[in-house]
This record gives structure tokens, C-alpha cells and sequence, in this order.
């Protein structure tokens, strides 16, 4: 059974954004002195185990709870960088 689950995503900007130039057709690049992204996830789940045969309950799991974060950040154009609680994938050997 599933409690709760939940994604939330933020975003903060200061700078200008990228802009069209009219009749010209060219984009103008964003230039961000600070700007932000963040994802936040959120679970909480509980297993039941019933008997194929009778239907009787017979026991639960635990509840179990699980977050994730996952944020990134640009500071005067260049500083890019992120934080994050996720594992790296791991290198697939083929």
C-alpha cells in the first residue's frame, strides 16, 4: 500500500533571460548571476502479505520511507554545480 508519494520541483532566477531578437532571428543567451533548480521527492510505502488461498492477513512490512534531493546552481554565469543525494549510476560492463 502506498502512504504518500510525492515530487516537488523549485526554480529561482536573477539575471536576464534568454531573449529572441525581433526580425533577426537569433536568440540572445541567458545570463544568470544566480539560478537554482531543485527536485525533491518523497515515498512512503507498507507491503501486505495475504494468503493466495484463504484471503487471510497474515503480516505487514514496516513502513518504509525514502527522500531524494537533487539541486542544481549557476552563480555569475560560469559557477555551475549540483547537490544531490542520488547514487551515480554505475558503469555498465558489456
Amino acid at each position: 500500500m502506498i502512504f504518500a508519494l510525492a515530487v516537488d520541483r523549485g526554480q529561482a532566477f536573477f539575471g536576464v533571460p534568454a531573449v529572441t531578437v525581433p526580425f533577426l532571428g537569433f536568440t540572445v543567451p541567458e545570463l544568470a548571476l544566480f539560478k537554482s533548480a531543485t527536485h525533491e521527492g518523497y515515498a512512503e510505502i507498507q507491503m501486505y502479505v495475504i494468503d493466495s488461498v484463504s484471503g487471510d492477513f497474515l503480516t505487514r512490512s514496516p513502513r518504509s520511507i525514502g527522500e531524494a534531493a537533487y539541486n542544481q546552481y549557476t552563480i555569475l554565469i560560469l559557477i555551475n554545480f549540483k547537490l544531490s543525494d542520488l547514487d551515480e549510476p554505475e558503469d555498465s560492463v558489456h
